[in-house]
């Protein structure tokens, strides 16, 4: 590639658009490797904003785990999404860590605990629909309540996390509350990981969590060991068939023969009903014209199908040539043929 830099710019351009077919094949389109974990809901109803957030020091003797509290504790006005060390500093109880040493005053709230409070409107449900509770990131480890009542847990700031409330909810006002527990102090009765050096030492309670290692302090970066509800928070009304966690993957190319195989995965939510009496269709296409397609029964809810394709159009970079944007459906069908 570094002789090209010696041509003439007329030459250059025709030696690099050949040498750059190989690697434009694997990006044929946004279908190359697009991935989608989401699913459009029926309704989202956003519960971001203002919550209320009670802390105090996780006990000697092991976590808080139920409610109501019954330990002492203090109570500040929480912004959903963030953090509840920078909640502290909006109430004055803290200064902002990002200032000379102040980071530093973070340390004692490591063994923290932290409750998260929303009041909030049931929504319309219509007939066959569920409605989701839907986190799409708790750090790290917390217990999750409904009106009082757990429904559920989570050990993973870096996912999404949804709990099924239709039966749940009441007419009117219900109540969600998050309650954190330190991970610091949850780390003490942890196996101990690998015999090396990986972590080092402030970095080594981290390590059985899924969490954030830098907020262990990098080479560059501060301790800041911190909790919250750090991405948004929303009750989803969904259909009772929906398609979510999908992607579409180049796993083949031929360029000169203008020849492909793609994989689409996709996870299906429906009714067991439907399993064996309904279809399940995927399409590639460009401005109307069909390169690829494939239709199958809907036996599994976890589908893999391999798609052939040819006679598309590379994508290119700029400067280069055209970038060749394809659209690619996933559809599910009734037996009468109805789009479910």
């Amino acid at each position: 590639p570094y002789t090209t830099l010696f041509r003439s710019g007329t030459e250059r351009k025709n030696v690099m658009k050949r040498e750059t077919v190989h690697r434009a094949a694997h990006l044929l389109a946004a279908v190359a490797c697009g991935i989608s974990f989401g699913a459009m809901a029926a309704v989202s109803v956003p519960l971001d904003g203002e919550w209320t957030l009670d802390y105090f020091p996780q006990p000697d003797d092991g976590a808080v785990r139920t409610l109501p509290l019954k330990v002492p504790f203090e109570t500040v006005k929480a912004s959903v999404p963030g953090n509840c060390e920078l909640d502290l500093v909006n109430a004055g109880v803290l200064p902002p860590p990002e200032i000379g040493l102040n980071v530093l005053k973070l340390r004692p709230y490591e063994g923290y605990q932290w409750l998260y409070t929303k009041t909030f409107e049931k929504p319309k449900v219509s007939e066959g629909q569920r409605v989701m509770l839907v986190f799409e990131g708790i750090d790290t480890l917390a217990d999750v309540f409904l009106n009082g009542e757990k429904i559920g847990e989570t050990s993973n700031m870096f996912i999404p996390h949804a709990f099924n409330v239709t039966k749940r909810l009441r007419d009117g006002e219900n109540k969600v509350q998050v309650l954190i527990r330190s991970v610091m102090c949850e780390a003490q009765y942890m196996t101990l990981g690998e015999l090396g050096w990986s972590m080092g030492d402030l970095l080594a309670d981290a390590e059985p969590f899924r969490k954030a290692g830098h907020m262990g302090g990098w080479d560059i970066f501060p301790r800041a060991f911190v909790s919250g509800l750090w991405r948004g928070v929303s009750l989803d009304v969904q259909d009772p068939v929906r398609i979510d966690q999908t992607a579409w993957i180049v796993r083949e190319m031929n360029a000169e023969k203008n020849w492909a195989t793609i994989m689409a995965t996709c996870r299906v939510q429906a009714p067991f009903r439907y399993i064996g009496h309904a279809t399940i269709r995927y399409g590639i296409s460009r401005g109307g014209r069909t390169v690829a397609e494939r239709t199958a029964r809907l036996d599994t809810y976890q589908n893999i199908v391999q798609l052939e394709a040819s006679g598309f159009a590379l994508w290119w970079p700029k400067g280069l040539g055209a970038p060749a944007l394809y659209d690619a459906t996933i559809e599910i069908a009734g037996e009468d043929g109805a789009l479910l």
